[in-house]
C-alpha cells in the first residue's frame, strides 16, 4: 500500500496528537497523585502514579512519588524497587539517591546507604540534604569529626533550624558548649517556636550559671508545649539561684501540688524561698517535713535556726546551730551562725572560738571581719588588725573600706 505526501502529513499529525494527549493524561494523573498524597489519600495517590507509569515507563518522578507513598505505608521494599527504577532512568536523580539511602539505613544496610549519600553529593555537590543525612549517618557511627564537617557544609548551603539543632547536639557531646549555644541560638532565630532548642539552651545556660537566661529559655520551652516535671525543676532551681524567690515558690509549689513530686531538696528550697519573702510560718512547715524524713539535712536545721533568730527565739536558734555542730563537726555554717549569734549577744570570746573553728574549715572574708570586731571589743587591737587584713586580702569590701580605722 502506497501513501502519498498528504497521507504522511496526516499520519504524522495524528501520531503527535496522540502522544501529546497521552502525555497530557500522564501529567494530569501525576498532578492528581501529588494532590491526593498531600491530602493523605495514599492509596489513591498510588493508583494515580501507577497509571502514570503504565502510560509512561520513563516518568521517573512518578516512581519517586510512588516510593514516598509506599514508605508512608511502611512498605520499604516496594519503595526501594521504585527508587531503583527511577534511578535506572535518571542515574543523577539526587533526591532519589538520598531517599534510597535513608531507606537502606532504616533496613540496616549501612554500606549501601553511605554509597547513596556519597553518590548524591558527587552528582550534586550543593545538595544540602545529602550532607545533612550523611552527617547523621556519621554521627550514628561515632565518626564525630566527619559528622561535624558535614553538618557545617549543610548549614553553609542552607540555613536550616533542624541542622543547626543537630549540630548543637553533636557539639554538646563533644563538650563544645559555646558552639552549641551559638547553634541553638541560630536554630531559634530561624524557628521562633523551637521548643527543644530553647530547652537545650536553657540547660547549657544553667550549667554555665547564667540563671536568668536559662529560666527565660525554660519559659519559652514551656510556652511552646514542653510541659513536664523536669523542666519545672530546672526553672525553679534557676529562679532559686537567681534569688527570684516568689517565682521559685510558684514552681516548687506546682511540682508539689500538680505533679505530686517533692523531696527534701525541693522542700528545703521552697522553705528558704519562703524565708526570704518573710513567710516564716510556711517556711517552718516545709522544714518540719524535712526534719520528719529519714534523711538528715543539716542545711534545713540551720535555716530553722535562722527562722528562730528572726522570731527572736535566741535559745532555740542556738540549739539548732549546736545540733548541727554536734552532728557535723566540719559544717562551716554551724560554727559561723552560732558565732554570729554569740557576737550579737556580746559573748565575744565564745564567738571567737566558733569563728576560729569556722575559719579552719573555710577562710571566708566576712568571718575574718566578724572575728576582728570581737577582738576589737576585747581590746585585742593587733589581732583585730590582722583579721581585717586577712578579710581585705580575700576581697571582703567592708574590710578594705575600714582598714585604716582598725590598723593604725
Amino acid at each position: 500500500m502506497k501513501f502519498n505526501y498528504l497521507q504522511y502529513i496526516i499520519l504524522a499529525i495524528y501520531t503527535l496528537t496522540s502522544f501529546a494527549a497521552n502525555s497530557q493524561t500522564a501529567n494530569s494523573l501525576y498532578d492528581s497523585g501529588v494532590l491526593k498524597f498531600k491530602n493523605n489519600d495514599i492509596d489513591g495517590a498510588i493508583a494515580d502514579y501507577t497509571k502514570v507509569i503504565e502510560k509512561s515507563p520513563i516518568f521517573y518522578e512518578a516512581f519517586f512519588e510512588r516510593a514516598k507513598c509506599y514508605n508512608v505505608k511502611k512498605q520499604k521494599d516496594k519503595a526501594i524497587i521504585d527508587l531503583n527504577k527511577a534511578l535506572l532512568v535518571n542515574p543523577k536523580y539526587h533526591q532519589a539517591l538520598v531517599f534510597r539511602g535513608n531507606l537502606f539505613l532504616d533496613q540496616g544496610n549501612e554500606k549501601s546507604a553511605l554509597a547513596d549519600y556519597n553518590k548524591a553529593i558527587e552528582v550534586k555537590p550543593d545538595y544540602y540534604e545529602a550532607y545533612y543525612k550523611r552527617a547523621v549517618f556519621y554521627e550514628h557511627k561515632d565518626k564525630n569529626d566527619a559528622a561535624l564537617k558535614d553538618y557545617t557544609k549543610a548549614v553553609e548551603l542552607k540555613k536550616d533550624a533542624e541542622v543547626y539543632y543537630r549540630r548543637a547536639l553533636l557539639n554538646i557531646k563533644l563538650k563544645k558548649n559555646k558552639e552549641a549555644i551559638s547553634d541553638l541560638t541560630n536554630a531559634i532565630t530561624l524557628k521562633k517556636d523551637y521548643a527543644d532548642a530553647f530547652y537545650k539552651r536553657g540547660i547549657l545556660n544553667e550549667e554555665n550559671k547564667n540563671y536568668k537566661p536559662a529560666s527565660d529559655d525554660y519559659t519559652s520551652a514551656i510556652n511552646n508545649k514542653i510541659i513536664n516535671k523536669e523542666i519545672f525543676i530546672h526553672r525553679a532551681d534557676c529562679y532559686f539561684e537567681n534569688s527570684e524567690w516568689q517565682k521559685a515558690i510558684d514552681d516548687y509549689s506546682k511540682l508539689i501540688t500538680e505533679y505530686r513530686f517533692s523531696n527534701n531538696d525541693i522542700l528545703f528550697k521552697r522553705a528558704k524561698s519562703y524565708f526570704q519573702t518573710n513567710n516564716l510560718e510556711l517556711a517552718t512547715k516545709d522544714l518540719t517535713k524535712v526534719s520528719n524524713s529519714s534523711q538528715d539535712m543539716p542545711e534545713a536545721t540551720i535555716l530553722l535556726g535562722d527562722i528562730y533568730v528572726k522570731q527572736n527565739k535566741i535559745p532555740a536558734a542556738q540549739m539548732s546551730y549546736t545540733k548541727v555542730i554536734n552532728a557535723y563537726p566540719k559544717n562551716f555554717n554551724g560554727f559561723q551562725k552560732r558565732g554570729q549569734l554569740y557576737m550579737d549577744q556580746k559573748k565575744y570570746q565564745m564567738a571567737i572560738t566558733d569563728f576560729d573553728a569556722a575559719l579552719k574549715l573555710e577562710p571566708v572574708g566576712e568571718t575574718y571581719f566578724q572575728r576582728a570586731m570581737c577582738k576589737w571589743e576585747l581590746k585585742d587591737f593587733k589581732g583585730c588588725c590582722e583579721d581585717v587584713k586577712n578579710a581585705a586580702d580575700i576581697g571582703y569590701q567592708e574590710a578594705k573600706d575600714k582598714m585604716s580605722g582598725y590598723c593604725k
